[in-house]
C-alpha cells in the first residue's frame, strides 16, 4: 500500500499487482488440514510464472520470500527486493535468541538469503537492516541502499472518545508474541517502575502466552497489566494519546514502527537501543540496552516525574515523525529503481 501510495503521487510510474497466493475461496475447497500446504504449492506453482513477465521493473516487497526466486531461473526484467529484516536468519545462526526454526524452515530462510543475490538492487528500510545484507549475504554494499518508510496518516480520535485516564498507564504495543519484542521485558521493566510510581501498564497485541501470564501472576501485577488484543485504528490512536509514556525494549528491529506511532500522537518514548531502534528514533527518545531494565525504568520516571523533559521530548517526537514523509518514500523508491534499470558500470 505504501509503495502504490508513494508511486501515485508520480504520473511516471505505472504501478500493476501481482498476488502469487490463492484467494481464500478457492482454498475453502479443500480440507482444512490441507489447506496450508495447498497456499504455498499454489505460490510457489505461480511463482514460475513471474519469468514471463515483461514489466519495466519487478519490485518484490519481501525479502522473506525471496525463496520462490527459485522456481524462476531467469527473470527477463530488473530486480528490485525490499528486506525488512533479517531476523529469520540471525536466529538460525545462533546470534539472535528464540527457538529456532525446524528442517524445513531453517531450509527455506537460508534459501531467501541466498536469492537475495538475484536483485539489481536491494531496499532496505534501515541502515541497520543493509549493513546486515552485506554481513550477512555477501550482497555488494553499493547495491544496497536504505530507504526509510513513510509514517501512515494520523487518525484523528473523537472528541468523546478522548478523555483522560483515571490512572496514568504505561503502553506497550506488539503485533505478536514473538521473542524479539520481549514482552518478558516490558513487565520487568514495568515491575520497577510501579514501585515508585502509580501507573499502570496496557500492552497492545496478541493475547499472552502461558509464560507471560505465569510471569505476570509471579510479579504479583495481576491487577495492575491489561492485555488488549484485537484494536481498531481509532482505539489505537486513542491508546498512544492518553498514555503516559510509551515502553518499547525490543530486543531486534528491522524498523520499527510503534516509537514513531507514539511520537505521532505525543507520547514520549522508552526504547531500546537494539536494531535499528536507535537509528529510528534519534534523539527523540530515551534509549537504553534492552538488557538494562533499571536504566529502562529510571528514564520512563525520569519523563513520569520531569514535565520539562516530557514536553522536550514529545516536540522532538513530532519534529522525527515528520522526517519519515510518503515524499521522501517516493525520492527513495525513484533512486533505487533507477539504479536497477540504469545500473552504475
Amino acid at each position: 500500500t505504501m509503495v502504490r501510495e508513494a508511486l501515485a503521487s508520480n504520473p511516471q510510474w505505472q504501478v500493476g499487482e501481482i498476488n502469487l497466493a490463492p484467494s481464500q475461496a478457492s482454498l475453502s475447497r479443500w480440507p482444512t488440514i490441507l489447506q496450508t500446504p495447498v497456499r504455498y504449492a499454489c505460490i510457489a506453482w505461480n511463482a514460475r510464472k513471474l519469468r514471463r513477465e515483461r514489466s519495466t521493473i519487478l519490485h518484490l516487497l519481501d525479502g522473506s520470500h525471496a525463496y520462490l526466486l527459485s522456481a524462476c531461473r531467469r527473470l527477463r526484467v530488473p530486480l528490485v527486493i525490499t528486506v525488512h529484516d533479517l531476523i529469520p536468519l540471525l536466529t538460525v545462526r545462533g546470534e539472535l535468541g528464540g527457538k529456532r526454526p525446524g528442517r524445513l524452515g531453517t531450509l527455506l530462510i537460508r534459501w531467501a538469503a541466498r536469492n537475495l543475490c538475484r536483485a539489481d538492487q536491494l531496499l532496505t528500510v534501515s541502515e541497520n537492516t543493509a549493513k546486515d545484507v552485506v554481513r550477512l549475504t555477501g550482497y555488494p554494499q553499493d547495491d544496497v541502499q536504505p530507504v526509510h518508510s513513510p509514517v501512515p496518516a494520523r487518525v484523528e480520535v473523537p472528541a468523546e472518545q478522548s478523555d483522560q485516564p483515571s490512572q496514568p498507564y504505561l503502553l506497550h504495543v506488539a503485533g505478536n508474541n514473538t521473542f524479539y519484542k520481549n514482552r518478558a521485558g516490558v513487565l520487568a521493566v514495568f515491575d520497577r517502575v510501579r514501585k515508585e510510581e502509580s501507573v499502570l501498564l496496557k500492552m497492545v497485541g496478541a493475547p499472552p502466552d502461558v509464560a507471560l501470564r505465569a510471569q505476570v501472576q509471579a510479579m504479583g501485577l495481576t491487577d495492575q497489566v491489561d492485555f488488549v488484543s484485537d484494536v481498531d485504528d481509532i482505539e489505537l490512536a486513542r491508546l498512544y494519546q492518553s498514555a503516559a509514556a510509551f515502553l518499547f525494549p525490543s530486543l531486534y528491529e528491522g524498523f520499527g514502527w510503534p516509537p514513531l506511532e507514539a511520537m505521532q500522537y505525543g507520547c514520549p518514548v522508552v526504547a531500546s537501543n537494539a536494531g535499528s531502534l536507535a537509528e529510528i528514533v534519534g534523539d527523540a527518545a530515551l534509549v537504553a540496552s534492552p538488557d538494562e531494565i533499571d536504566a529502562l525504568a529510571e528514564h520512563v520516571v525520569r519523563i513520569l516525574r520531569d514535565v520539562g523533559m516530557r514536553e522536550a521530548l514529545i516536540q522532538k517526537g513530532f519534529e522525527r515523525v515528520g522526517e519519515y514523509t510518503l515524499a521522501g518514500f517516493e525520492a527513495g523508491l525513484r533512486r533505487v529503481y533507477q539504479a536497477a534499470v540504469r545500473p552504475e558500470d
